[in-house]
């Protein structure tokens, strides 16, 4: 799949946006760390970080009340129906959020594709822009710099192209305007030299 590495660079792209929308939270909730001298909690992985120690010392206090060692007590913990029951849910979020984020990937690359058509017509699909001349150049672009998307690339080895075809649309659109005056003209024009129609017959 020629695509493959394009929809893989945009769900990064879009879990990357995530990541820093979930870390833009999480530093608004004004969390302290004690393990870490009350240090300000501003990610997400800070706070797991601080979830995680919390959750290791609670297993030691717990150990050692029951005069147990620490991985049996996590043991216990991890046979627990609730806690077996919350894994699964996280798992399922988990394939749920992947699945959103492969469908937000498909639709962005076919809104790319349909920009790439409005641009320069029949090379906007998926065979369009593999059978293109210009395609083992932007394959290249794109693996050179891996944050480069598709129409990115595709726009950039294609500049002159693109450029000549506003270029002739626009020339076109000027001729047929120029085309209509003068047909316009022409059709005012056959009206000169007739007699005057009176405005009492004129509103008849």
């Amino acid at each position: 799949d020629p695509f493959a590495g394009e929809r893989e660079r945009i769900a990064e792209q879009n879990r990357v946006d995530r990541e820093a929308a979930l870390d833009a939270q999480v530093a608004s909730l004004g969390l302290k760390d004690p393990y870490r001298n009350n240090a300000p909690i501003t990610t997400n992985q800070e706070l797991l970080q601080f979830q995680e120690q919390s959750r290791r010392e609670k297993i030691g206090r717990l150990a050692k009340a029951a005069g147990m060692t620490e991985a049996e007590v996590q043991e216990l913990i991890d046979q627990h129906p609730d806690v077996v029951a919350g894994k699964q849910y996280r798992q399922q979020l988990q394939a749920q959020a992947e699945e959103q984020n492969r469908q937000k990937a498909e639709r962005a690359l076919n809104a790319d594709l349909a920009e790439i058509e409005r641009l320069m017509p029949g090379a906007g699909t998926r065979e369009g822009v593999v059978s293109h001349e210009s395609w083992p150049k932007v394959r290249q672009l794109m693996e050179y710099n891996p944050k480069m998307g598709l129409l990115q690339a595709f726009r950039a080895v294609n500049a002159e192209r693109i450029a000549a075809g506003v270029a002739g649309k626009a020339a076109g659109a000027a001729k047929r305007n120029a085309a209509s005056k003068g047909h316009l003209k022409k059709a005012a024009g056959r009206g000169e030299g007739l007699p005057e129609v009176p405005a009492d017959v004129r509103t008849i």
